[in-house]
């Protein structure tokens, strides 16, 4: 996809697919991606939607 497409719409894809099958993440994980969302132009409103998928640490 990234190949194909871009590095911004595979991200996009790709994070998409993660909010449809509910895949729970690390608040580690989130930030990252966060922060690579900020390299492609995303507001915090790209990525406030997946925050539901960030598991408490233990």
């Amino acid at each position: 996809m990234v190949e194909q497409a871009g590095p911004d719409l595979g991200f996009r894809l790709f994070l998409r697919i993660m909010y449809e099958y509910t895949v729970p993440i690390s608040r580690e994980k989130y930030d990252q991606w966060c922060a690579l969302g900020k390299r492609f132009g995303y507001g915090v409103s790209h990525l406030a939607d997946l925050e539901f998928l960030v598991t408490p640490d233990r």
